[in-house]
């Protein structure tokens, strides 16, 4: 739309692996997280998906040298608290919990938190390096239905899904997620924010999913947006006692 095609003739040899290799990256992402969501109710897999925030900051400082102090890492680790708690409490309240969803939820959680660390440390800019990702996810999608033997096109209204679900779960967010990365001091200071999804997609679980909200999982997002909130506040002291 903004006609600026030529920057592609710009990147690097490097600038185009980087945005191949990503594209590799959230096509798995995906597939894990996907093959969760069929095996837990979603009010689990959810909020232990969400966990990839916390991961994200924990990961940043070995790989992007952030420190964490004890403070910000005692939070977190609250936060943290109160996913379990969702989880462990969702399986008495819902009915026993699938191993395998839940291997597959908290593996896309490691998988998650990389991709957006080798975002951070790549130099393409985000607006190409998103579209070279996506066309790499799209083509790897597209050859899992060929091999699958499914068709690859559908009917108009289950396509305008997921052109709903494909700007708003992934192009405009995906995008300014990649500017607040590269714009923050530090990982760890916004790592926590995305935990508040959780708390508001309630709510729609309930109502459209319609699937009975358990207590636990109220309880898990109590913990999980005061220990977000204190962590946030950890992170903002440390900022001004190194300034």
């Amino acid at each position: 739309m903004q006609r600026k095609f030529s920057v592609f003739a710009g990147l690097s040899g490097n600038d185009w692996k980087n945005g191949v290799f990503l594209g590799f990256m959230l096509y798995f992402y995906y597939t894990v997280l996907f093959t969760a969501y069929d095996f837990l109710p979603t009010q689990i897999a959810m909020p232990i998906n969400n966990t990839w925030a916390l991961m994200l900051a924990l990961l940043a400082s070995p790989f992007l040298k952030q420190k964490l102090s004890a403070r910000e890492l005692f939070w977190m680790v609250f936060a943290y608290c109160g996913v379990l708690i969702i989880a462990l409490g969702g399986g008495g309240e819902l009915g026993p919990l699938n191993p395998i969803g839940l291997a597959c939820t908290l593996g896309s959680t490691v998988l998650y938190a990389l991709y957006w660390i080798v975002n951070a440390k790549s130099r393409i800019p985000p607006l190409p390096g998103l579209v070279l990702c996506f066309f790499t996810a799209f083509t790897l999608a597209a050859l899992t239905l060929l091999v699958r033997g499914e068709a690859l096109f559908f009917p108009l209204r289950p396509l305008l899904g997921g052109v709903y679900v494909g700007l708003f779960e992934l192009a405009v967010p995906f995008l300014l997620w990649s500017m607040a990365l590269r714009l923050a001091s530090s990982v760890a200071h916004i790592s926590t924010l995305p935990l508040l999804v959780p708390f508001l997609a309630l709510f729609w679980i309930s109502i459209i999913i319609g699937e009975p909200i358990a207590l636990s999982t109220l309880a898990g997002l109590f913990l999980i947006v005061s220990g977000t909130f204190m962590q946030q506040r950890a992170a903002r002291r440390a900022k001004e006692t190194d300034s």
